[in-house]
């Protein structure tokens, strides 16, 4: 498109021993990563609330809003809706834990634990095989392997020795960023040292599911393409802008730290002086972004927006005849060429 002109979770809880019903209070210390969450809330031992294993124990899958599967009763530190908010806010629907019946025998009188393999594989009244929101080990060893794919650190954690609970079941967390730049010219008229101006309309438009994680920057460039010089198309690029688009392309506005909602942005620049440059030359701008998508660090580029320089003759007639025909220096024809004309009158 050209115009012419005139001159962008895992939590881990202490162990339990059968029949043991001594209560522990610990602390949790808990940290937001991507996806998920973390808590350590350090040694210790004992039962809580006359939570054993000859009630019933395993890994059980409740949701994020206490919907459908309820809550467990308790848990040995911190508790249940902060666990709730964390996973809710990391994107997931579910959170998989492992829990320890009371003498009550139900799901929401439950205490959550840390799930130690070396223990727990030899008491009885292992529940997760019982189907429903219950889990067997190999199901929860399963989804909590694949936190890391979604941007869960679980660094220092180990299932089936220190992990009690993790966030699971992850909404779709994608984004993907589309750079646009339109614009106008600002014709200068009357005389020969007037100059020409372009004012540019940026946008960036998020496709995804949700906005960009706030490490987004965007940037315009500037570039001329002398006449017959080929225009860059849109594309992506592990290369910066200036690398993309070529000719001599130089930053004009940029931005960085940026989340993007959902849909478009539309971004400020300046207004840009054209200059007097010769005949034909294309004056571009490209808007690009980085990253394009939640998992594609390359900068996207926009097909650029140019304005082309062209003549505006100004004639005296005297007693001799105008020709007209002849075409630009980057026109492919020279059909539908004529010529407007005024009258000025002087007396003398």
């Amino acid at each position: 498109m050209g115009h012419w002109v005139k001159k962008y979770a895992v939590g881990m809880f202490p162990g339990i021993v059968l029949v043991v019903t001594v209560i522990v209070a610990l602390l949790m210390s808990s940290s937001v990563h991507a996806g998920g969450a973390i808590g350590d809330p350090g040694p210790g031992g004992g039962g809580n609330g006359g939570a054993q294993t000859g009630y019933g124990y395993g890994w059980y899958k409740f949701n994020t809003n206490g919907a459908g599967t309820g809550t467990p009763g308790s848990m040995k530190s911190d508790n249940w809706a902060s666990v709730q908010a964390l996973c809710t806010a990391a994107g997931a629907t579910t959170i998989t834990a492992f829990i320890v019946q009371t003498s009550r025998r139900t799901v929401s009188s439950s205490v959550v634990y840390t799930y130690d393999s070396t223990k727990y594989r030899t008491y009885r009244l292992y529940l997760g095989n019982n189907g429903g929101y219950w889990q067997t080990y190999a199901q929860a060893q399963a989804a909590f392997n694949t936190l890391p794919s979604k941007g869960v650190d679980t660094r220092g954690y180990t299932f089936g020795r220190n992990v009690g609970w993790f966030c699971s079941d992850f909404q779709p967390r994608d984004y993907s960023l589309t750079p646009t730049i339109t614009g106008s010219p600002d014709f200068t008229d009357g005389n020969s040292t007037g100059s020409s101006k372009a004012t540019l309309n940026p946008s960036v438009n998020n496709t995804g599911s949700v906005s960009s994680d706030g490490n987004s920057q965007w940037r315009v460039v500037r570039f001329n393409v002398a006449p017959g010089g080929a225009i860059p198309v849109a594309g992506e690029s592990g290369s910066p802008p200036e690398l993309y688009y070529g000719y001599g392309a130089v930053a004009i506005a940029n931005g960085t730290g940026v989340t993007f909602q959902r849909n478009v942005t539309n971004l400020s620049v300046g207004q840009q002086d054209i200059g007097d440059l010769p005949i034909g030359t294309r004056i571009c701008f490209g808007l690009s972004v980085q990253p394009a998508t939640q998992n594609n660090g390359n900068w996207r580029n926009s097909a650029p927006f140019c304005v082309t320089i062209a003549k505006s003759p100004k004639i005296q007639v005297r007693g001799g005849d105008i020709r007209v025909g002849s075409n630009f220096a980057d026109q492919a024809a020279s059909s539908g060429s004529n010529i407007t004309t005024s009258q000025t009158t002087k007396n003398r």
